[in-house]
Order: structure tokens, then C-alpha cells, then sequence
């Protein structure tokens, strides 16, 4: 079933000398159940995509665009209001736990201030809550944790406090900003197991934002490829990263390493990104694409392929060039 849909996103930051188009005409869908991948360079508009349609952009952000909650349509968010979406059906979960969290007080403190903000939990049910949203993120003796403040924590066990924060709103929806990236690799396979367990066992829909194409490869059922604050190329994880249509997504590839060591030197994807606050014509990736041709100073149009994986790219069968 699907939950989500967003439908012509954009998002402006003005400043005094220039406003960043940092979200470009975005379009996107979420299922019960379904942990969908959001890629692309850093400073590409990932982030922003989600922080927009939870209305946590800074009230000087000018965002249009629309979502649609199983049917319902409304607003992805109004000047100077927050949009209920965040309230009413998603949680975040962000980078770093050691800067999500404030040291000064016990987890017990935090995770008990966001349940009941939540409306969701009464303060008699609150420490059994408490207890059980910890033990179902696989943490060892949860009514110790919560006596503990954050430094007592290990990065591991903070992201997994974390996560037992967001799941006490009970969402539908888990936006989990880079939720890997500070930890090992042992604990990164664990709390990414934790992500597909609570997609498969409880329904949870799952955003995840990344830049590590392995992690996608290994948990996502669907994958979005974002470039200059556009996606690019959209559709199920074997099918993009078997047979990338967009030639952004085949250099983006390209840069990670061949576990077997096939590869002795990495590509790189040459040239800048594009100036945000510039006007953009034609296709974002034309500048660096060793494909370019005359129709690239038009925008492209989506163009959908067998099985459903779409891209945005002037060539109409991206099989029949050479990859660079």
C-alpha cells in the first residue's frame, strides 16, 4: 500500500546576495514496508527533500510542492507553519547521535520529553513505553540505559536509543538521515539489520539517505539517484545498479571499489557541480557527462524503461553507447 507520494517538490533558501534552488521539480512515492534509498553527492539536495516534507526547514526556506498521505492530499508546507506530517505519521533519525542528543540530561529524560510531545503516551504508561521501545531496538538491559546520559553511551547503542526515540511516536514512515556513517563496520550491520527487521516485521516504511552504494545494494528494495537537486534515475535496486541508465549514475558506480580487487584505479567523475543559485538550462549533468550532445541545453524528459525503472537523459537507449 502506498503511504507517501510527493509531487513537484521544490525548495529556495534566499539570502541577501543570492537564493539556492537546492530542490528541483522532485517527485517521489513511499510503500508500507518498503525501505527506499535516496543517493547522491554530498550538497545535492538529500537532506533537504526529507527536512522539507517534515516542514523542518528554517521558516525563510520557500518550499512548494505537494504530498499526498495514503489519498489525502495536502500542502508539503506553508511559510512559517509545520506541516502535521511529522506529527501525525513520520520520525527522523539524523547522523550524528552524539549532537542529536543533549548531554546535560538521561536518556530517560529525552526519550520520555518526545513520547509525550507525541500525544501518543500518558505519563503512567510513559516508563513501561520507555522499556519496551528500548528492549525492541535489541539494547541490553533498557532500564539501565535510561538512567545514563549520553556519554555513557557507546555510538552504537546512542544510535540505537535513537531509533527507539523515533519508533515511541509510532510512525509510519522512519527518515533515517545517514544513520551509519559514525559508526564501525560491525555496527553498521547491525543497526542496518535492526532498519530491515522493523520494515519487514512492523510495516515500517523507511527513507534512507546515503551516499554508500553498498549499503543500498544490501538492505533497499528501491533506490533514487539525485544529482543538483533533481533525481535523475529512479527504480528497484538490482535493476539501477545492475544496468544504470543515467550516465551520472554509471560514473557514480564507477567510483566504488571491485570487492574482488578487479579495479586498480577508481574513477572520478570530472568537473563541478553546478552553481544552485545559477539558473540551470538543459540537463544538470551536462557539463561533466562524456555523452553530451546538442539537445543537453533542453531539459530532458523522464523516459521509463522495462520493469519500470525511470530516468531523465537525452539518450533514448542508454544501453547502445559505450560507458565512459
Amino acid at each position: 500500500m502506498q503511504l507517501l507520494a510527493v509531487s513537484a517538490l521544490h525548495v529556495r533558501l534566499p539570502s541577501i546576495h543570492r537564493t539556492v534552488h537546492a530542490v528541483r521539480n522532485v517527485s517521489w512515492s513511499l510503500n508500507e514496508g518498503e525501505i527506499l534509498a535516496l543517493v547522491g553527492e554530498s550538497g545535492c539536495g538529500k537532506t533537504m527533500t526529507a527536512m522539507a516534507i517534515l516542514g523542518l526547514l528554517p521558516d525563510s526556506a520557500q518550499v512548494t510542492g505537494h504530498c499526498s498521505w495514503q489519498g489525502q492530499q495536502r500542502s508539503v508546507r506553508t511559510s512559517g507553519t509545520r506541516d502535521p506530517l511529522a506529527a501525525e505519521h513520520a520520525a527522523v533519525i539524523f547522523q550524528n547521535p552524539q549532537t542529536a542528543l543533549n548531554p546535560f540530561f538521561t536518556i530517560s529524560q529525552q526519550m520520555g520529553d518526545v513520547a509525550l510531545a507525541s500525544g501518543r503516551v500518558t505519563r503512567k504508561s510513559l516508563p513501561g513505553v520507555l522499556v519496551e521501545n528500548l528492549a525492541r531496538v535489541q539494547l541490553p538491559d533498557p532500564s539501565a540505559v535510561l538512567k545514563k546520559y549520553p556519554h555513557q553511551l557507546s555510538g552504537g547503542q546512542l544510535q540505537r536509543v535513537m531509533i527507539a526515540m523515533a519508533l515511541v511516536c509510532r510512525p509510519q514512515v522512519l527518515i533515517a538521515d545517514e544513520p551509519t556513517t559514525a559508526l564501525d563496520v560491525i555496527v553498521q550491520a547491525e543497526i542496518l539489520e535492526l532498519l530491515r527487521t522493523l520494515a519487514l516485521e512492523d510495516g515500517l516504511a523507511v527513507l534512507l539517505i546515503t551516499h554508500d552504494l553498498g549499503v543500498v545494494a544490501s538492505l533497499c528494495d528501491r533506490v533514487m539517484v539525485m544529482y543538483a537537486g533533481e533525481i535523475v534515475e529512479q527504480g528497484a535496486v538490482k535493476e539501477v545498479l545492475r544496468s544504470p541508465a543515467h550516465p551520472y549514475t554509471r560514473k557514480l558506480l564507477a567510483t566504488v571499489p571491485d570487492i574482488d580487487g578487479s579495479r586498480t584505479a577508481l574513477e572520478y567523475i570530472p568537473g563541478r557541480v553546478p552553481d544552485l543559485s545559477q539558473p540551470m538550462h538543459g540537463c544538470a549533468f551536462k557539463e561533466r557527462c562524456a555523452h553530451r550532445h546538442g539537445a543537453c541545453d533542453r531539459v530532458p524528459i523522464e523516459r521509463v524503461l522495462k520493469g519500470g525503472q525511470s530516468y531523465r537523459c537525452h539518450l533514448n537507449d542508454p544501453y547502445e553507447v559505450t560507458q565512459p
